[in-house]
């Protein structure tokens, strides 16, 4: 037998190399998408027995209607909450724009939990009597804050 010249080893050392990189390069585009990819396959081990039985249950459904069964459930699942969410936020943000609106017209005085704070509500109503009491000073800061969120 004889030994591998040093140009076959040398090639079986970059194939090898390149392989490697290759490899960590796909990890690395992949990453983000990692823990969505993890959690499908959670659930998809976890629906088999269930799958399986509707498949026992209704042997002459498509597979494929199954499966487009299942999926839109469970699309329904995440979608309907996300869409709670963003109906809150909108109400949210609605009373904010609201909130914002006062505060430039006639200032907001403190709110009253603020002097029951353990520490600091001094400093806060302070505070906030500067910033948010006079609709001028309520003008003035909120307009520094959103020239600071838009230059971010």
């Amino acid at each position: 037998m004889t030994s591998p010249s040093p140009d076959a080893r040398g090639g079986k050392i970059a194939r090898l190399t390149l392989i490697a990189l290759l490899f960590a390069l796909g990890l690395w585009i992949i990453a983000g998408f990692l823990p969505a990819l993890i959690w499908a396959v959670v659930i998809a081990v976890a629906i088999d027995p269930l799958v399986d039985r509707i498949e026992e249950r209704f042997p002459t459904t498509s597979r494929n209607l199954i499966a487009l069964l299942f999926t839109l459930a469970f699309a329904l699942l995440v979608l309907v909450p996300i869409g709670f969410g963003i109906a809150q936020g909108a109400r949210e943000a609605h009373d904010i724009f609201g909130w914002i609106a006062q505060a430039r017209h006639d200032g907001v005085p403190p709110p009253a939990w603020i002097v029951t704070l353990p520490f600091g509500s001094s400093e806060l109503t302070s505070w906030w009597r500067d910033h948010f009491s006079d609709p001028v000073a309520a003008t003035a800061y909120l307009d520094g804050l959103q020239h600071t969120l838009i230059v971010r």
